[in-house]
């Protein structure tokens, strides 16, 4: 059942940056670097909750304290109605 229904975090959805990796001084823990990385919607994390907050793209689901998730099916689902929108659009033109 796990399958039909699985979970899209924000970081699967969304375009990270790259993050510098910057060495450690005088004792202090360094910061490890990461390459950028491109979410399935090449979104940023605000544009994401934009969308969501005003209706346009399906509601997250809480997991727990500070982890939110999209149902995948609710997602394909939305990608799909915008790529027969793009359709509809060209056969009107």
């Amino acid at each position: 059942m796990l399958s039909e229904n699985s979970i899209y975090s924000i970081c699967d959805l969304c375009n990270r940056p790259a993050v510098v990796a910057i060495p450690s001084r005088h004792g202090l823990p360094s910061r490890k670097g990461r390459p950028a990385q491109r979410g399935l919607l090449n979104f940023s994390v605000a544009t994401l909750l934009r969308l969501e907050r005003a209706g346009a793209f399906p509601r997250r689901i809480n997991m727990s304290i500070g982890r939110i998730g999209w149902l995948k099916a609710e997602v394909d689902r939305w990608i799909a109605s915008k790529a027969a929108e793009r359709q509809s659009v060209r056969r009107a033109a």
